[in-house]
């Protein structure tokens, strides 16, 4: 379990060093560059809740239904809407700058309450498919699925 929390971090601090990158960059800009920072990251969010539905869909498609995928892709589902209900409250054409970015880059920085409870919304819905995952990576036929996989949870939180 340490493993998948510090890739979550490792995440989380790359997630932070973009934000300071578009704080900076909304500090030498005119508000309307940072109503444009915020645009491109609901867009964002909105792929990213696309691709949350497609494996969703993909999971309950299974035979027999894969569960933990869904469960897992459902708990990204649920950090994903709390981090666009923050976006949400930047509606178009308010003013968006540097004092706005930094508050909404402390929102999600490392050991803030909001990581800590997106990481464990996160770590309780996709412990399961972790654990499937990991015992097929035991067998030598689904090895390299299965890194692949582990890959794609344990970096779900960047893709946020």
């Amino acid at each position: 379990m340490n493993l998948v929390r510090r890739a979550y971090i490792e995440s989380a601090c790359l997630i932070g060093f973009a934000a300071l990158l578009a704080l900076a960059g909304c500090a030498q800009t005119p508000a309307s560059g940072g109503q444009q920072v915020l645009a491109n990251l609901t867009t964002i969010a909105n792929t990213a809740d696309s691709d949350l539905t497609t494996a969703i869909a993909v999971a309950a498609a299974a035979t027999p239904p894969d569960t933990a995928g869904a469960n897992c892709a459902a708990a990204a589902q649920q950090v994903e809407a709390s981090i666009k209900k923050v976006m949400a409250a930047t509606p178009a054409g308010a003013t968006v700058g540097v004092f706005t970015s930094a508050e909404i880059a402390s929102l999600y920085a490392p050991n803030s309450p909001q990581f800590n409870a997106a990481v464990s919304t996160i770590e309780t819905g996709c412990i399961a498919k972790l654990r499937q995952t990991l015992q097929a990576g035991a067998s030598t036929a689904g090895f390299p699925a299965a890194i692949a996989a582990a890959l794609a949870i344990t970096a779900a939180p960047a893709g946020l």
